[in-house]
C-alpha cells in the first residue's frame, strides 16, 4: 500500500502523468463531486503526499452514513438557483438533511487535479461555529450530569476571582451568552491587536490564563450583549475543573463516549483546540469555542441529534430540557442590533431566532456560526437541518453586515426553497411531513 503512495506522490509531485493518477485511482469524474483546494503551486512531497491519500480516503466512501431519499437529484437544481451554490464559488460544502434523511450533499467542483480532494470524510474547519458543535454539547453534559449550575458563579472555579469586586458577579451563563464583559481578541489581523491582545493571538498555550487574568471586563456583567471568544476560554477551564472534581480529566474523550459515539461520529471526523491539548494548573484543557475542524456529514449528526431533543437510535443521549436550554433564549442580554442588523438571540453557544429577527423563518430555528459564513441551520420545526462551510457568503465585504448576509443570502434563500423541499419530502418520509403542521404558520411568526 505504502509502495503505491509513494509511487503516486512521486507522480503528483513531478507534476506528471496526472490524469493516469485520477484514472488509476477510479477518480476521473470525482472533480465534480469533491472539493479540490485551491493552492496547486504546491509541490514538496508531503503536500503532494496528502493530495494522493486525500484521492484514496474518498474511494473508501464515507465513514458516516445517512439514508439517503430518494429526491436528490430532483431538487439539486432548486437548491443550487437560490443558493447559488455553483454560481458564486464561495461555498466549499453544503449539506441537507430533513425528516432525518440526507436530502442533498455537494461540493465544490474540483479547481486543480494537483491539489488534496475534500469529501465526506474530510475534516473542514469550522471557526466560532466550535462553540455550538462542541462548547454547547460539553455544557450540556455538565448540567445534565448535576457537574454545574447555568447560574452558578464562576468564582466556584476559580478560586481568585471571588475577591474581584467584578469578577465574582460573573455567571456560567453569562460567560456562554456573550454577556459575562470579558473583553474580546479579534483573530483577523486588527489594528487593536496591541499588548496583550498581540500575546494571546500569537500563543494558544496562554490564552487560557489570559482569558481569566489578563482580560479587562469592559462592562457590569449581564448588563450587555458583547461577543467574547476570550469568555469561551474561561468556560472551557470551568467545565475542565468541575468535570475533574467529578473524576473526568478529559473532556474530549468524554464528548467522544457520551455524546459521538451513540450518534455514530467516528474518532477521526472531528478535532476541537486546533488539534491540541494543553496542561494548567493540573487540568487538561481544550479550546472548546474555536479551532475545531468536524466533516459536514459529523456537523449534521449533531444538529439531527438536536432536532430529536437529545434521542438518538432509541437513546437517550442529551435530555430534552437540557437541549431545550442550550438552543433556547435565556433573558440574557440581547444584542444592539446597530443599523438593523439581524443578529439572532444569545442562546448557550448557538444563536436564536426566538423573537423573530430573521422574519422568513420559524421562530425555532437556532444555528452555530463562525467566521467566513461556516453555518449549522436547525429547524426543529421543519426536521430541517442545512450544514453550510467555505468563505464569506459576499466576499466583498465582512464584518458587520455578518448577520445581514447571512439571512439574506443564506437563511431567506433557502427558506425559499422549502415549499419544493417539503413537497419532495413527503416522498421521502409521509410520516415525518404528517407531524408538520401545515401552512404558512410553519414559518416565521407566532
Amino acid at each position: 500500500m505504502w509502495c503505491v503512495v509513494d509511487r503516486l506522490t512521486n507522480l503528483v509531485r513531478r507534476r506528471r502523468l496526472a490524469a493516469m493518477v485520477l484514472a488509476v485511482l477510479g477518480l476521473g469524474s470525482a472533480a465534480s463531486v469533491f472539493v479540490l483546494t485551491n493552492d496547486a503551486a504546491r509541490s514538496d512531497a508531503a503536500a503532494a503526499k496528502v493530495v494522493v491519500l486525500s484521492y484514496l480516503d474518498l474511494m473508501r466512501g464515507p465513514k458516516t452514513h445517512w439514508e439517503r431519499g430518494d429526491a436528490a437529484d430532483s431538487i439539486a437544481g432548486v437548491l443550487d438557483d437560490k443558493l447559488r451554490l455553483t454560481s458564486d464559488g464561495s461555498a466549499r460544502a453544503f449539506l441537507l438533511v430533513q425528516g432525518g434523511r440526507l436530502v442533498y450533499e455537494w461540493y465544490r467542483p474540483a479547481k486543480s487535479a494537483f491539489d488534496a480532494a475534500i469529501g465526506p470524510n474530510k475534516r473542514l474547519g469550522t471557526a466560532a461555529a466550535a462553540k455550538g458543535l462542541v462548547g454547547s454539547l460539553l455544557l450540556g453534559l455538565a448540567l445534565q450530569d448535576g457537574v454545574v449550575a447555568i447560574d452558578d458563579l464562576v468564582s466556584r472555579y476559580i478560586p481568585s476571582w471571588a475577591s474581584d469586586t467584578i469578577r465574582s458577579r460573573i455567571t456560567i451563563r453569562q460567560l456562554a451568552t456573550h454577556s459575562a464583559g470579558v473583553e474580546n481578541v479579534s483573530f483577523r489581523g486588527d489594528e487593536d491587536n496591541q499588548g496583550w491582545k498581540a500575546t494571546y493571538n500569537a500563543d494558544p498555550e496562554q490564552r487560557f490564563s489570559m482569558a481569566r487574568h489578563t482580560a479587562p471586563i469592559l462592562f457590569e456583567p449581564g448588563t450587555r450583549y458583547d461577543y467574547s471568544g476570550v469568555g469561551f476560554y474561561v468556560l472551557a477551564y470551568v467545565l475542565a475543573q468541575a468535570f475533574a472534581e467529578h473524576g473526568v480529566d478529559d473532556i474530549r474523550a468524554l464528548l467522544q463516549k457520551r455524546v459521538f459515539d451513540p450518534i455514530e461520529i467516528h474518532e477521526d471526523d472531528w478535532i476541537v483546540s486546533y488539534g491540541t491539548a494543553y496542561s494548567e494548573d493540573g487540568l487538561r484543557l481544550y479550546a472548546i469555542g474555536s479551532g475545531a475542524s468536524l466533516t459536514a456529514r459529523a456537523a449534521a449528526r449533531i444538529g439531527q441529534l438536536l432536532v430529536q431533543k437529545g434521542m438518538w437510535g432509541g437513546r437517550l443521549v442529551l435530555s430534552p430540557g437540557v437541549v431545550e436550554t442550550l438552543t433556547t433564549y435565556g433573558g440574557t442580554a440581547k444584542p444592539a442590533r446597530v443599523q438593523g442588523e439581524p443578529e439572532p438571540l444569545p442562546a448557550l453557544g448557538w444563536w436564536t431566532n426566538g423573537d423573530g429577527v430573521w422574519e422568513r423563518a420559524p421562530r425555532d430555528a437556532f444555528v452555530a456560526a463562525g467566521t467566513d459564513h461556516q453555518i449549522i441551520l436547525v429547524i426543529p420545526s421543519l426536521e430541517l437541518v442545512a450544514v453550510r462551510i467555505g468563505a464569506p457568503l459576499d466576499e466583498e465585504r465582512w464584518g458587520p453586515q455578518y448577520w445581514t448576509d447571512l439571512e439574506s443570502l443564506f437563511v431567506n434563500p433557502l427558506i425559499e426553497s422549502l415549499d419544493t423541499l417539503q413537497v419532495q419530502a413527503t416522498a421521502i418520509d409521509p410520516e415525518s411531513r404528517a407531524k408538520r403542521p401545515a401552512g404558512p404558520s410553519r414559518r416565521a411568526g407566532g
